[in-house]
């Protein structure tokens, strides 16, 4: 089943070139682009909707999902054609915790219900440690934490101490044991790092508060955590009927997707900035549209 080129799926070294605009693409059926209810997603929906439509598709959207479930029922009845999806999502966060063997058990598995999977984004947003750069010193990745965990403390969510993608998983995987581990809401645990309560928190590989440069995001270089890069979903007769301009067209717009370009542009929607301008935004600073 068909995916992007191999170098679709790594950071770009160079700006790409411009998406090719195909006035034959106007003629080829109309694309409905999904994506669930919530700003990620919503800016993903955006950006691969207009990366067709500056290629010269017709396309519409439908970006108000309100499960997985409910979007991915949509698209194998037709009722959309494309959708982005988390790898993790969609092995229940129980498959192979690296993004080539995740991404190789979500083809196949996908490719039995009629539905291409692309290849995966270079960025995932995942469940993910930062410290300060005060406290994080020369620590760059969850190993580097060994000999200091036991004078840290960490923030996550409720039952941390014994989830295995929190304090749990670190001591199994990486020996880490923590002076303390505090049960923080989602939406202070920036906080509680920023303030000293914690030294170490969970965050999403993709928080916009990590664009403001204070904060380090710990390589997981032992695999803890399962991969969610995403991928784009789209119906065999969709790819088929859409031609080549479709795979060109996303071929430009996917090596742009970095970790640390999502956070950027997530600290964007923070602002209160639409998803729509958003992603127009990106097209253009990354010279994907003129």
């Amino acid at each position: 089943m068909p995916g992007l080129s191999p170098a679709a799926s790594q950071p770009a070294a160079r700006a790409p070139s411009p998406i090719r605009r195909d006035a034959a693409n106007a003629a080829r059926p109309p694309i409905v682009v999904g994506a669930l209810n919530f700003p990620e997603q919503a800016l993903l929906g955006q950006l691969y909707a207009q990366a067709l439509r500056a290629a010269g598709y017709r396309v519409g959207t439908r970006l108000a999902f309100g499960s997985d479930a409910a979007a991915l029922a949509s698209l194998r009845a037709g009722r959309i054609d494309a959708l982005p999806e988390y790898l993790g999502v969609l092995l229940g966060g129980r498959g192979p915790h690296t993004r080539t063997a995740a991404y190789a058990q979500v083809r196949a598995r996908m490719a039995r219900r009629g539905i291409a999977v692309l290849a995966p984004t270079p960025f995932q947003d995942a469940p993910g440690f930062a410290m300060t750069r005060a406290t994080a010193g020369a620590v760059r990745s969850l190993s580097d934490l060994r000999a200091r965990a036991p004078g840290l403390v960490l923030a996550g969510p409720p039952g941390c101490r014994t989830r295995l993608d929190c304090a749990r998983g670190l001591a199994r995987v990486y020996g880490l044991r923590f002076r303390r581990v505090l049960s923080v809401p989602a939406a202070d645990r920036i906080r509680v790092l920023r303030s000293g309560r914690a030294d170490v928190s969970t965050v999403s590989t993709t928080d916009g508060a990590l664009a403001a440069g204070d904060l380090v995001l710990l390589r997981d270089d032992r695999d803890l955590l399962a991969p969610y890069h995403v991928s784009l979903l789209v119906g065999d007769r969709t790819l088929r009927a859409a031609g080549p301009g479709l795979l060109a067209a996303l071929d430009r717009l996917q090596p742009t997707l970095t970790t640390p370009e999502l956070q950027r542009l997530n600290a964007r929607l923070e602002r209160g900035q639409p998803p729509a301008r958003v992603a127009a935004q990106h097209l253009r600073e990354s010279g994907l549209v003129r």
